[in-house]
């Protein structure tokens, strides 16, 4: 069953590991490896900061460019383990996903749309 499309963090809580990714056109991208919510307050290269510990925000850090890494900070995340032997793992930003239902999240962007580690 096809829930309607919701708020992405609302989607992203629906979101579990393992779970098989399509994107826009229904083609089979991989399976979840890892769901990160997002923070709006995230580091910017505009300067904001957090009271965090940056040895943490290492850590979240997705390694990719940084832009798209900052981007995936303040919208949050999912890691793709990519079909394929010689594949990378991939990364999402939750507001690029669509509809989740049926163990499967489906992407509102094709493969093009998937952020590859840098």
């Amino acid at each position: 069953m096809v829930q309607p499309s919701r708020e992405n963090a609302d989607l992203l809580c629906d979101v579990r590991e393992g779970m098989c990714v399509v994107d826009m056109a229904g083609d089979e991208v991989g399976t979840v490896a890892e769901v990160k919510f997002g923070d709006p307050t995230a580091e910017t290269s505009r300067g904001q900061t957090s009271d965090l510990d940056e040895s943490y925000l290492e850590a979240e850090r997705p390694p990719v460019p940084g832009p798209s890494a900052e981007r995936l900070l303040r919208v949050g995340f999912l890691k793709v383990n990519r079909k394929g032997l010689l594949t990378r793992s991939a990364y999402v930003a939750g507001d690029d996903i669509e509809q989740v239902d049926d163990g499967t999240v489906r992407l509102s962007v094709g493969h093009d749309g998937l952020i590859a580690k840098g």
